[in-house]
């Protein structure tokens, strides 16, 4: 019996390797912990990740449009443009994503926001923006700034 694929340390090798082992149905070859620790980390955590991106962006763009008027407003409607749509793409792909807009969600990526503007705007101390208007103009692409 060969020994669970443990190259942790190359993960292109590990990934590889762990790949050839499930095609091949070699599942003693697997380390198990380590495949369910990489979906969680690796996939799921990486369309959290692109949600929170968007998130921050959309959220950036519009707190400088609402607030900044004299701010580029040609890019931050580019900006907020893209966000939507990336937003939209990814509910579209993962509807269980929906799921993790929440308060808690939003109030992450607005404290993102809130560290790209720096002292450029000066901001509410906590999100305009509830999770439920945030998904709704994500899903209709009708955003109120």
């Amino acid at each position: 019996m060969e020994s669970p694929a443990k190259n942790l340390e190359d993960e292109y090798k590990w990934a590889l390797e762990t790949a050839a082992a499930l095609r091949a149905g070699n599942f003693d070859a697997i380390d198990r912990e380590a495949l369910v620790n990489e979906l969680e980390r690796s996939i799921a955590g990486g369309f959290k990740r692109q949600l929170y991106e968007h998130t921050r962006d959309a959220l950036r763009a519009r707190l400088s449009l609402k607030l900044s008027p004299e701010t580029d407003r040609e890019e931050n409607e580019d900006l907020l443009r893209n966000a939507i749509e990336g937003i939209n793409s990814l509910l579209w792909a993962c509807p269980s994503l929906r799921d993790v807009v929440t308060e808690e969600f939003i109030a992450k990526s607005y404290q993102g926001a809130k560290y790209i503007l720096g002292d450029e705007i000066p901001l509410p101390e906590r999100c305009p923006y509830p999770p439920e208007q945030i998904l709704r103009e994500a899903e209709t692409f009708e955003v109120e700034v």
